[in-house]
C-alpha cells in the first residue's frame, strides 16, 4: 500500500516561489515512491487539471502526512484545522501588514487576516517548517513546539551555461543591473531605482536596470516607483519586463552584471539563490533571511547609502577580487541549498514526525 504525503495550498499560482516549490515537491515524493497530490480550495480558471478540490482530500482516505503551504489567510486553514488529517506546516512567510498601508488596502487587511490565522495551526501540526532560520525562529515565538528549517526547494533553475535565447545578448550589450520578484513596497525597488541612479552618475553612465516579475497586483506602488524614474531622469535606463518564462529568465541572469537586492522584507530569497546558481553576483540589503541565503556569498550592506553601494557595485562588476570571490562563494552556496539536499531533509523530518517511508 502506498503512503501519501499530499499538498495543500490556498491557491496554485505559475511563476510563483510556493507554486514552483510544490511542483518540485510532488515531483521530488512521487520519484521517492510517496503517493503525492495537491489540493486547494480555489483553482484558477485555465490553472492546472491536476490540482484537485480539497474536499476530496477531506473526504478520502486520510494520508500519512498533508503539507501545508501556508503564506496567506484561506478557507483551507480552517477547514484543515477541524479535521483528523495529520498536518506538517510548511511556512512560506508573511509580508508585515505595514507595507501595503496606503498601497493597497486588501494586501494590508489580507497580511492581517493571516497573521492572525496562523496560530490556529499551533496546537495541529506534526511539525511546523520554515525556509530559513530567521522563519523558523518567528514559528518558535508564536508558540509552535516542533520547529525545523528546510530551504526552499526550486524546481526548474536556470541553466546559463545552454545557447543563448533572444535576451542573452539584449541584456549584456550593456552593464545591467538585475532585480527578481513581485512589484511589491518591501522590494523596495525605489532603492534599488536610486542605486541606479548613482551608478550611472558616478560610475558607469551606460547602466541599466531590468526588473523581472508581476507588476499588475499593486499598481499604486508600480506608479510610484515610475515617478520616481522619472524624477531621476532615468526612464531610457529601466525596464519593466514583467514575468519570464525559464529560458528567458535564463538568459536575464546569464547575461546580467550584478544582481540587486534592495528588499526589507525576506523569509528565504528565491531570486538571491538563482541568481549565485548563474554565477552573478549579488549585493542586497541585510534584512530578514538575506544574509542567512547568502551564506556568505555577494555583498551584504546595512546601510542604504547610494554613493557607497554603488562604489561597491562597480567592483562586483568589474573583474576584480571582489567580484571572483562572490561569484565562486555563490556557487559553493547554491551547491548547499541545491533541491537534492532539501528533499532529504525534508524526509528525514517526515520520518522524524512518525510518517512511513514507502514500501
Amino acid at each position: 500500500m502506498s503512503v501519501g504525503v499530499h499538498q495543500v495550498v490556498a491557491v496554485l499560482e505559475r511563476a510563483d516561489a510556493v507554486g514552483d516549490e510544490i511542483r518540485a515537491l510532488r515531483a521530488a515524493l512521487r520519484a521517492r515512491g510517496y503517493a503525492s497530490d495537491v489540493f486547494a480550495p480555489l483553482r484558477r480558471p485555465g490553472g492546472e487539471a491536476d490540482v484537485a478540490d480539497l474536499d476530496a482530500l477531506l473526504t478520502g482516505p486520510p494520508p500519512a502526512a498533508v503539507l501545508y503551504h501556508f503564506a496567506t489567510a484561506s478557507p483551507a486553514t480552517a477547514r484543515l484545522v477541524a479535521s483528523d488529517l495529520p498536518l506538517v506546516l510548511i511556512h512560506h512567510n508573511i509580508t508585515p501588514p505595514h507595507f501595503f498601508w496606503g498601497v493597497d488596502v486588501a494586501h494590508h487587511e489580507g497580511c492581517r487576516a493571516a497573521i492572525d490565522e496562523l496560530p490556529w495551526l499551533r496546537d495541529r501540526v506534526l511539525l511546523a517548517v520554515g525556509h530559513s532560520e530567521f522563519t523558523r525562529r518567528h514559528l518558535e515565538t508564536l508558540g509552535f513546539r516542533r520547529t525545523a528549517a528546510v530551504p526552499l526547494m526550486l524546481g526548474e533553475q536556470p541553466q546559463p551555461e545552454l545557447p543563448p535565447g533572444r535576451l542573452r545578448d539584449e541584456i549584456a550589450a550593456a552593464p545591467t543591473l538585475l532585480s527578481v520578484g513581485r512589484i511589491a513596497p518591501n522590494k523596495r525597488l525605489e532603492d534599488t531605482v536610486r542605486l541606479l541612479h548613482a551608478y550611472r552618475q558616478g560610475v558607469e553612465p551606460r547602466a541599466r536596470l531590468w526588473i523581472v516579475g508581476d507588476g499588475s497586483r499593486l499598481p499604486r506602488y508600480r506608479q510610484a516607483v515610475e515617478r520616481l524614474v522619472l524624477d531621476l531622469g532615468e526612464q531610457r535606463a529601466v525596464r519593466w519586463l514583467g514575468r519570464l518564462d525559464t529560458d528567458d529568465l535564463r538568459d536575464c541572469y546569464a547575461g546580467a552584471a550584478a544582481y540587486v537586492s534592495m528588499s526589507e522584507h525576506e523569509g528565504f530569497g528565491g531570486p538571491l539563490l538563482e541568481a549565485m546558481q548563474a554565477g552573478l553576483p549579488v549585493i542586497a540589503y541585510d534584512a530578514g533571511a538575506t544574509a542567512e541565503t547568502l551564506g556568505g556569498a555577494g555583498v551584504v550592506v546595512r546601510a542604504k547609502q547610494p554613493l557607497v553601494m554603488a562604489e561597491l557595485l562597480a567592483r562586483l562588476v568589474a573583474d576584480t577580487p571582489l567580484r571572483r570571490h562572490a561569484v565562486a562563494e555563490g556557487r559553493r552556496r547554491a551547491a548547499a541549498l541545491a533541491p537534492q539536499h532539501s528533499i532529504d531533509a525534508l524526509v528525514r523530518l517526515l520520518g522524524s514526525a512518525g510518517v512511513p517511508a514507502p514500501p
